[in-house]
């Protein structure tokens, strides 16, 4: 889908006369002139891609719908809290942002001015991660006042001890957030620039623990977003670095098991179960060459893992700081 209307699009084209108008327009774009395999692409073919983004655009709206239509209803009812109304505000403007970002990115690789006959056509990855940084952020936004409206925090007693502990977990907890959503936002530049094809071993990088070509571009700091070694370098190492963290995590969190709530328990151990879970997926992802279905897998439980995390910081309000 080479344009982007607000209320156009929803429908694909029901004719065989539509569907080839509308791969007419596609082949004035980059994507298909600098395609090496263009003269095999059929009508078919096309269709494949086109829904595939429509799906996604579709999908996009009615979530701007579900999440809308309700909020406006309630609000204007007057049913709805001052605090929680600000926060629907708040939500409803980042929903119709994530929009505009998505089409912004979209248009990044349908650039006819650009030269694109030495290197693949593709979106702007500095677009790409900003597209998944935002949606990352606004689903763990809605995710967290989701857990406060229906699990209001009420606060319990414990001794100086434990409160201390607690207090280390939140730590801890902050710090593995921060680092799950850097890895999350690194991972978005090793899709952008396909960098998990560039080396498809595991633990190493071929024979070497740090591969040689980590830092060939110049200037140096052009390495850390546009070479891919170096971007599949520091995604990994941020992997490890964030599963350490949720180990330590779980250490710090067993020395008062007990003044746990049971909640609370599960969610720490769902964080940890879905961290290994996480670097498994990303390493045989790896390893068979960044296969879609492992891909979408990878990315998926990137959230939940962020969920896990959400739910630990929420149950453990309960103890005072």
């Amino acid at each position: 889908m080479t344009t982007w209307k607000l209320i156009g699009n929803i429908i694909p084209p029901m004719s065989k006369l539509k569907w080839e108008n509308e791969f007419d327009v596609y082949k004035n774009t980059p994507e298909y002139k600098y395609n090496e395999y263009k003269d095999e692409m059929l009508l078919y073919d096309f269709k494949r891609i086109y829904y595939k983004e429509w799906i996604h655009r579709i999908w996009g709206r009615s979530i701007g719908i579900i999440f809308g239509l309700p909020a406006l209803y309630f609000m204007t009812r007057k049913s709805v809290p001052y605090s929680l109304k600000k926060r629907i505000v708040i939500y409803g403007c980042l929903i119709g942002f994530q929009g505009v970002l998505g089409w912004y990115m979209v248009k990044s690789g349908l650039d006819k001015e650009k030269d694109w006959s030495k290197e693949t056509v593709k979106v702007s990855k500095h677009r790409l991660a900003a597209h998944m940084g935002t949606a990352v952020g606004l689903y763990c936004l809605m995710f967290w006042s989701t857990l406060t409206i229906l699990k209001p925090v009420r606060q319990i007693k414990t001794s100086i001890i434990i409160a201390n502990t607690i207090n280390k977990m939140r730590k801890l907890n902050y710090m593995f957030k921060l680092s799950l959503f850097s890895t999350i936002i690194m991972g978005s530049y090793v899709a952008g620039l396909r960098a998990g094809l560039v080396y498809n071993s595991w633990p190493k990088f071929a024979d070497r623990w740090i591969p040689e070509d980590i830092f060939f571009r110049l200037p140096f700091y052009k390495n850390f977003y546009e070479n891919p070694v170096a971007v599949q370098f520091i995604h990994r190492s941020m992997a490890y670095m964030t599963l350490i963290i949720s180990l330590n995590l779980a250490y710090i969190s067993s020395k008062c098991n007990s003044h746990l709530s049971k909640h609370a328990r599960y969610a720490r151990n769902t964080l940890v179960t879905s961290v290994i879970v996480q670097i498994a997926l990303g390493i045989f992802t790896v390893l068979h060459y960044v296969p879609t279905s492992l891909a979408l897998l990878h990315q998926t439980n990137s959230i939940g893992t962020m969920s896990s995390a959400l739910w630990l910081a929420h149950e453990i309000r309960k103890i005072p700081k």
